[in-house]
Protein backbone atom coordinates (compact mmCIF):
# COMPACT_ATOMS: atom_id res chain seq x y z
CA UNK A 1 0.00 0.00 0.00
CA UNK A 2 1.62 3.34 -0.97
CA UNK A 3 2.42 6.27 1.96
CA UNK A 4 0.17 9.43 1.75
CA UNK A 5 2.78 11.00 0.05
CA UNK A 6 2.97 8.63 -2.74
CA UNK A 7 -0.36 8.98 -3.34
CA UNK A 8 0.03 12.90 -2.90
CA UNK A 9 3.03 12.55 -5.43
CA UNK A 10 1.15 10.59 -8.15
CA UNK A 11 -1.61 13.32 -7.78
CA UNK A 12 0.35 15.99 -8.75
CA UNK A 13 1.92 14.19 -10.92
CA UNK A 14 -1.32 13.04 -13.12
CA UNK A 15 -2.36 17.23 -12.42
CA UNK A 16 0.99 18.73 -13.81
CA UNK A 17 1.30 15.69 -16.85
CA UNK A 18 4.46 14.74 -15.10
CA UNK A 19 6.17 11.34 -13.93
CA UNK A 20 5.79 10.77 -10.53
CA UNK A 21 9.47 10.83 -9.80
CA UNK A 22 9.68 14.38 -11.17
CA UNK A 23 7.58 15.41 -7.87
CA UNK A 24 9.10 12.85 -5.54
CA UNK A 25 11.93 14.87 -4.98
CA UNK A 26 11.59 15.66 -1.31
CA UNK A 27 12.67 11.95 -0.40
CA UNK A 28 16.47 13.00 -1.01
CA UNK A 29 15.94 15.84 0.97
CA UNK A 30 17.92 16.45 4.13
CA UNK A 31 16.17 16.30 7.34
CA UNK A 32 16.43 19.50 8.97
CA UNK A 33 15.84 21.19 5.86
CA UNK A 34 12.43 19.32 5.19
CA UNK A 35 11.86 20.05 8.65
CA UNK A 36 12.33 24.01 8.15
CA UNK A 37 10.55 24.25 5.06
CA UNK A 38 7.44 22.75 6.85
CA UNK A 39 7.71 25.26 9.66
CA UNK A 40 7.99 27.70 6.87
CA UNK A 41 11.59 28.72 7.71
CA UNK A 42 12.64 28.52 4.52
CA UNK A 43 10.22 29.84 0.86
CA UNK A 44 10.80 27.12 -1.40
CA UNK A 45 8.58 29.73 -3.69
CA UNK A 46 11.29 32.15 -3.26
CA UNK A 47 14.19 29.72 -3.99
CA UNK A 48 12.17 28.15 -6.98
CA UNK A 49 11.90 31.47 -8.45
CA UNK A 50 15.53 32.49 -8.21
CA UNK A 51 16.57 28.91 -9.53
CA UNK A 52 14.41 29.43 -12.38
CA UNK A 53 15.42 33.06 -12.98
CA UNK A 54 18.93 31.86 -12.56
CA UNK A 55 18.18 29.58 -15.45
CA UNK A 56 17.60 32.37 -17.54
CA UNK A 57 13.80 31.70 -17.63
CA UNK A 58 10.04 33.52 -18.12
CA UNK A 59 6.96 31.96 -16.05
CA UNK A 60 6.39 29.45 -18.48
CA UNK A 61 9.63 28.16 -18.61
CA UNK A 62 10.95 30.08 -22.30
CA UNK A 63 14.60 31.42 -22.61
CA UNK A 64 13.99 35.14 -22.39
CA UNK A 65 18.03 35.55 -20.65
CA UNK A 66 19.13 35.93 -17.35
CA UNK A 67 18.40 39.88 -16.90
CA UNK A 68 14.71 39.44 -18.34
CA UNK A 69 14.45 36.35 -16.05
CA UNK A 70 15.34 38.41 -12.93
CA UNK A 71 12.71 41.35 -13.65
CA UNK A 72 10.26 38.69 -14.68
CA UNK A 73 10.99 36.64 -11.41
CA UNK A 74 10.69 39.82 -9.34
CA UNK A 75 14.43 39.33 -8.38
CA UNK A 76 17.60 41.88 -8.04
CA UNK A 77 19.29 41.98 -11.29
CA UNK A 78 22.80 41.17 -9.48
CA UNK A 79 21.02 38.33 -8.24
CA UNK A 80 20.16 36.74 -11.33
CA UNK A 81 23.25 37.43 -13.39
CA UNK A 82 25.69 36.55 -10.47
CA UNK A 83 27.32 40.42 -10.78
CA UNK A 84 28.92 39.32 -13.91
CA UNK A 85 28.32 41.83 -16.78
CA UNK A 86 27.50 40.19 -19.88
Amino acid sequence: MPYPAQLQAAREAKRLDLPVDDVMFFGSVNTKVLLAIAEGRIDVRALAREEVANRGLDRTGRWVGFRQAADDHGLMEVEADHGLEM
